[in-house]
């Protein structure tokens, strides 16, 4: 489906999770989201948040954001994904 322009477009902010109090894992790559850091739980230990597929995603915003306090690992698609807390 990439092929024809058609993946994930989510899109904004992460002020939406705000009250997700156990939710402990989040992937937002190749999306357009590109604010609300702070309005994520501490209950997240993992946090996936790159531009790695060629896409001109606005997610890149908070992936730097994200590297001014650690440095990412690599998954096995090479996705980044960020230890938290943040």
């Amino acid at each position: 489906m990439i092929e024809e322009n058609i993946y994930n477009r989510f899109v904004g902010s992460l002020k939406p999770l705000q009250n997700l109090a156990k939710l402990e894992e989040l992937d937002i790559v190749d999306t357009d989201v590109n604010d609300g850091l702070e309005y994520l739980s501490d209950s997240i230990q993992t946090f996936y948040c790159s531009a790695e597929n060629g896409f001109e995603s606005k997610v890149k915003v908070l992936a730097e954001e994200l590297r001014r306090y650690a440095e990412p690992d690599k998954d096995k698609d090479g996705d980044e994904n960020f230890a938290l807390p943040l």
